[in-house]
């Protein structure tokens, strides 16, 4: 049989066979190399899957950008991926897609930066700013200009990123000290400064004027940033007047020191900075030096670091830090010209960096520079303490778990935590027991389920509508993770066991669980469906109806709780619980009740009442101790407060009750000098508005008060003879606002 084909059909034949292979290449074969590399990598065959990745880029692949913007760009923080400091412990970029380090994406980030354009995903200064970062670890100025340079080629002069990296080409050179080389790039700069940004010129403004500090130009430097405010006050005044204008007509709150621009406030900031020196101190001499290392000796370059003034702790951001460079390559860092003060150290850290190890800092572990001192502070990373059992999302139904994990080095005792996922997102940790002395301790599951649920004040919890956080460990669909933290003989952490898991030889066990020893009750299952009130009646049915249901008690006072105030019914559930759970816990809560109240014979009776459940040992229930020896002052038994009061001190790192040490020291005769001193070595952190004691003890200092006169008047505050005391402080602005900021720990 013979078949005959006509030209135009054999030519469309050819033409459909070609734009289907070239679909093929274009379209499909990048598909199936994707898919084929996301499958081995979530096999966890994560080297084979990376030399598949290199394999593509260095073979030219049509997708190799993508790839590169996948793997290298889009799954890695652009800075750093945690952040760690004594006040919180944050993380950016995604752990489980982290397959490669700084130093294996350099050539391919490159390659990206000279072949692919921005677009609006922000790929483009993505890579460019995790290469900024990478060069800057390794102090090498010369490629952070080359890839400035690179990038900014692609931007035009009118966008904001163009600017933004040049500025921070200056940052770099006056950073490393180079101040040659960051003179010349201002003075190119200045010629590139267009008017459609307002802030570049104080940004600039700011760098100049901290280059001319570190070179020891002090009243060069001052003149220039007086000129430079002076030029732009009128400017700022109208711009808070439009924010403030905009925000009372909106009803907004404006948190103080958040508004107008930052710009504008940083070159005060540094202008006030420069004018508390004087031409013959060593101001511009105090310095901070350190380094970064791990536990077994090795260094941590390409670490970020910053001294952070104390009063910032809480903010999680970084942005605009004065004090902030990253460790060379023998892990060192320096902080020149450091205004005196209270700081904390932050640090910056890569996953790769942090894989199996943690920094073990002390909570609110308070940095305090003086004129021309120079200080050192040392980071040091230690490895994370591995967890046993129990693990891997055991099911507990038992009415106690045993949790146990390896001994530490160095280790005398150990604190337990317990975390929760929230409604919401995030976690919250509760401490069950501190001071174990084993490597594992078994715990009732009542006394987990009677850690507290998420509180909220009464306007937060409208707005904040999670019910189901309220049952705390007690929702047996929840799952939950555990870790410990190990201390030495003085009381100083030397470990903990949370961290990151990132390879095989580190993953070890997870310390995950599910506890399912109770069962949703017909109010739990309202509460978590948002019906309040429905499900209160059903816990007040439940716990008063005949059977005592000491979950619905807890329950109760939770919901109590919320609303924000002590009313009758609050106060009569978390008596009905005490008496029903006699737990350390719930008598901490009706303590805590009678100090906000001042009824210090209660707050002495329920501390007694703690001890005979729970004794007191050293480290433990510092915030209670404190409120005892609050009340022993109240009491006339001043002696005794003050020997607990300094226990309490050595102790605790929040320094709470530091006021207090410190006004019975001034009753006790010693004098202000002396007490300063005690302020400077217990330094109550700027957390949550706590404040430092000293400017209170320098304004009582400089003020034409007597001591006789503050002993006097403190023995008045004491024992509560308010109109002696009002007579004696009346026209004394200094003493009464240090007996006004003693009223204020209660």
């Amino acid at each position: 049989m013979k078949v005959t084909i006509k030209m135009k059909h054999l030519v469309l034949g050819i033409g459909l066979f070609a734009i289907l292979t070239l679909v093929f290449f274009v379209y499909i074969t990048p598909k199936l190399d994707s898919w084929q590399i996301g499958r081995q990598l979530a096999a966890g065959e994560v080297e084979e899957g990376k030399q598949k990745i290199v394999d593509r880029i260095e073979g030219d692949a049509r997708n190799k950008l993508e790839l590169i913007e996948e793997y290298m760009i889009a799954s890695h923080s652009e800075g750093f991926d945690v952040y760690v400091s004594a006040a919180f412990m944050s993380s950016s970029g995604d752990a489980s897609r982290h397959f490669f380090t700084r130093d294996e994406m350099e050539p391919y980030l490159l390659m990206y930066l000279e072949e692919s354009r921005p677009t609006l995903e922000g790929h483009y200064m993505r890579a460019a700013r995790t290469l900024i970062n990478h060069y800057r670890g390794k102090r090498d100025l010369e490629q952070i200009i080359t890839v400035i340079d690179l990038a900014t080629q692609k931007f035009d002069q009118h966008d904001w990123d163009y600017h933004e990296l040049k500025l921070e080409e200056i940052e770099a050179a006056i950073d490393f000290r180079e101040f040659e080389k960051a003179e010349q790039l201002i003075s190119k700069y200045e010629g590139e400064m267009v008017d459609i940004f307002s802030d570049t010129d104080l940004q600039l403004a700011h760098l100049k004027g901290e280059q001319l500090f570190r070179k020891g130009d002090r009243e060069e430097a001052i003149a220039y940033l007086e000129k430079v405010i002076e030029e732009h006050q009128d400017w700022h005044d109208d711009l808070l007047e439009e924010m403030e204008s905009h925000h009372a007509g909106e009803g907004e709150y404006v948190e103080p020191g958040l508004t107008g621009s930052p710009y504008f406030n940083d070159l005060v900031d540094l202008l006030d900075q420069l004018l508390t020196s004087s031409p013959d101190d060593d101001y511009s001499q105090s310095t901070v030096t350190g380094k970064v290392k791990k536990s077994n000796g090795e260094p941590l370059s390409n670490v970020r670091v910053v001294l952070r003034d104390a009063r910032k702790t809480a903010v999680s951001t970084m942005i605009d830090e004065r004090y902030d460079t990253v460790t060379d390559m023998d892990g060192s860092f320096t902080f020149e010209g450091v205004s005196p003060g209270d700081y904390h150290l932050m640090l910056g850290l890569l996953f790769e960096q942090v894989d199996g190890w943690a920094w073990p800092v002390e909570p609110m572990d308070t940095i305090i520079v003086e004129n021309g001192e120079k200080k050192e502070v040392h980071a040091e990373l230690t490895p994370l303490i591995e967890t046993y059992h129990p693990r891997d999302y055991d099911v507990i139904k038992d009415e106690e778990i045993t949790f146990s994990w390896e001994d530490y080095p160095g280790a005398e005792s150990y604190t337990l935590f317990l975390t929760r996922e929230l409604s919401e997102g995030g976690s919250a940790s509760n401490v069950v027991k501190g001071n174990i002395e084993d490597s594992e301790v078994t715990i009732q599951v009542d006394d987990i389920y009677s850690l507290g649920g998420a509180l909220f004040s009464e306007e937060e919890w409208k707005n904040n509508l999670y019910p189901a956080n309220l049952l705390g460990f007690a929702n047996p669909e929840g799952s939950y993770s555990w870790y410990v933290q190990a201390y030495d003989g003085d009381g100083k952490i030397i470990g903990q066991s949370n961290g990151y898991r990132l390879r095989e030889e580190t993953m070890g066990s997870l310390p995950f669980f599910y506890l399912k020893e109770r069962e949703l009750t017909e109010a739990d299952r309202l509460l978590i469906d948002g019906e309040i009130e429905k499900a209160y009646d059903k816990y007040k049915e439940a716990a008063f109806g005949g059977d005592e249901d000491i979950h619905s008690l807890r329950m109760l006072t939770r919901l109590k709780h919320i609303e924000g105030e002590w009313g009758q019914e609050a106060v009569d559930n978390f008596f009905a619980l005490a008496e029903a759970d006699p737990n350390p816990e719930n008598y901490r809560t009706i303590l805590r009740y009678y100090y906000g109240l001042g009824n210090w014979i209660e707050v002495m009776n329920w501390y007694d009442k703690i001890r005979e459940l729970e004794p007191i040992r050293v480290g433990d229930s510092n915030y209670e101790k404190g409120m005892y020896s609050v009340a022993l002052i109240k009491k006339g038994q001043y002696d005794e407060a003050l020997t607990l009061l300094y226990e309490v001190m050595e102790n605790d790192s929040y320094n709470n009750f530091v006021g207090y040490m410190l006004a019975l020291e001034l009753y006790n005769g010693k004098g202000i000098d002396e007490v300063k001193e005690l302020a400077k070595t217990y330094p109550e952190p700027h957390y949550y508005d706590n404040t430092d004691w000293r400017p209170y003890l320098e304004r009582l200092e400089n003020s034409d008060v007597d001591l006789e006169t503050i002993k006097e008047a403190l023995g008045y505050y004491f024992t509560g003879e308010e109109e002696r005391l009002g007579k004696i402080v009346e026209g004394k602005s200094s003493l009464s606002e240090f007996i006004s900021r003693l009223e204020e720990i209660r």
